[in-house]
């Protein structure tokens, strides 16, 4: 049998975690943080963050339910272990939660929802975790998706043969990426659907952030496979390609799904 694509995928986090925190939590934390202002958090006594990743939201969990135990909850060792140690975290796998049946208020999913193979069993098996009338929160990444310069950067890895990324990642995203196919598979997993809304995500980068980015976080594990005097090179014919473009290929759109559903 081929390996556990979700253990894949989580050993690929936790070998980028240092970077992740530094590099992407940052611009991932603003929608979070928004999907928070949509859910019943003062009263919460107990919440569950599913894959809190590096943690970057559980002291905004805090601040929005203060009486409440908040638990970060990952199955990427080397992400969890970044995350704040005031807070409960435990190592496990979000298809199979390691918590008795209606135990939490509220059960938030930041951006992982799309890494499991199937939403709609990771989501019943949320609902399970929650009491009757708890709520879920779910951020996912929409289809629409607008960057000129990340087309560049890989059309130009492609041509200068650079090896495909071997890590068998995980994605789903075709069943979580629209306000529709989220309030199906709310349904579905046994839940009132309450709020489905769409946020815009977009950043201009200047070429050098860009390629510093990319180079450390966006295309390392395919850059990684190279040895290091061709990586030099591959990222020398990267820079020239970047220069190439326009200031408006820099620019990144992309379209945030905000999910809140009534465990029913």
């Amino acid at each position: 049998m081929g390996r556990d694509p979700v253990e894949a995928t989580a050993d690929g986090y936790s070998a980028t975690a240092l970077l992740y925190r530094r590099l992407w939590a940052p611009l991932l934390l603003p929608f979070s943080s928004r999907l928070l202002r949509m859910l019943p958090m003062a009263r919460a006594r107990r919440v569950l963050d599913v894959g809190t990743g590096v943690g970057s939201l559980l002291p905004l969990l805090r601040e929005r339910a203060p009486r409440a135990v908040v638990v970060g909850m990952d199955r990427a060792e080397g992400m969890i272990r970044l995350a704040p140690s005031r807070f409960p975290r435990v190592l496990a796998d979000a298809r199979r939660l390691v918590f008795a049946g209606g135990v939490f208020d509220v059960a938030t999913l930041p951006f992982m929802l799309f890494h499991l193979p199937s939403p709609v069993g990771a989501l019943r098996e949320v609902r399970r975790v929650l009491r009757p009338g708890g709520a879920v929160g779910i951020a996912t990444w929409s289809e629409s998706y607008e960057f000129p310069a990340i087309d560049a950067w890989t059309e130009e890895l492609d041509q200068l043969g650079v090896p495909a990324d071997p890590t068998p990642w995980v994605d789903s995203s075709r069943f979580t990426n629209s306000p529709e196919k989220m309030q199906r598979l709310l349904v579905r997993a046994g839940f009132e659907p309450v709020r489905v809304r769409t946020a815009a995500y977009v950043r201009r980068w200047d070429a050098r952030e860009f390629v510093s980015f990319h180079d450390r976080f966006g295309s390392v594990e395919r850059l990684d496979l190279l040895p290091a005097e061709e990586r030099g090179a591959v990222l020398r014919a990267l820079r020239r390609a970047m220069r190439e473009l326009q200031a408006e290929d820099f620019v990144q759109r992309r379209e945030v799904i905000l999910s809140v559903g009534r465990a029913s």
